[in-house]
């Protein structure tokens, strides 16, 4: 018995498609249509300034941002001195006592007091780092006496609130906190 089969094909040059027209017009529509957008999700600035916020308030306390401890932060005065040729120095005003992303708290000795009434700007320093963040515009919102010394000096708690921060203020703010900061408990 024999089979009929079809002879065996050469290989050709020719390129054998297994698609229609209507196949064409699809693929036309499909490039001309958007590709699909990504849902929006926070930004990482958000997500940067929301780790400071603080979502639980207890009692009294009216702070929103979280509040954090670093040891060793020193608040400075910056003083542009014309005999200097216009250089910055900087005058020790005390060591933080805490410290938010919109202010803080400074221990410091009432002799400087004279240098904080002409003073626009401070600056925040770290042994062995220099300073952190330069000339930050502030505005006391609290003095209070917390110790009295010898030769009638006091020890002093001074609390301010950051004015506006530039970009890179803020930035560097963060990365101080980040690196440095414990969170105060309640």
């Amino acid at each position: 018995m024999t089979s009929k089969t079809d002879p065996p094909r050469e290989p050709s040059d020719e390129l054998e498609l297994d698609f229609s027209i209507a196949d064409l017009s699809d693929a036309a529509d499909m490039a001309e249509m958007e590709p699909p957008r990504p849902k929006p999700t926070a930004k990482a600035s958000d997500n940067a300034v929301n780790r400071f916020i603080q979502t639980d308030r207890h009692g009294r306390d009216r702070r929103r941002w979280k509040r954090f401890t670093i040891e060793g932060a020193i608040v400075m005065i910056p003083q542009t001195a014309f005999w200097r040729m216009g250089k910055t120095s900087y005058i020790k005003l005390g060591p933080v006592k805490n410290i938010s992303m919109k202010g803080l708290a400074i221990h410091y000795v009432e002799k400087n007091q004279k240098l904080l009434g002409k003073a626009a700007t401070l600056s925040i320093m770290f042994p062995g780092e220099g300073i952190i963040v330069d000339k930050i515009p502030f505005r006391i919102v609290g003095n209070v006496k917390v110790a009295d010394l010898p030769d009638d000096k006091e020890v002093r708690n001074l609390c301010v609130a950051f004015e506006r921060l530039l970009p890179m203020q803020k930035m560097q703010m963060e990365m101080f906190i980040d690196t440095y900061g414990n969170e105060l408990g309640d």
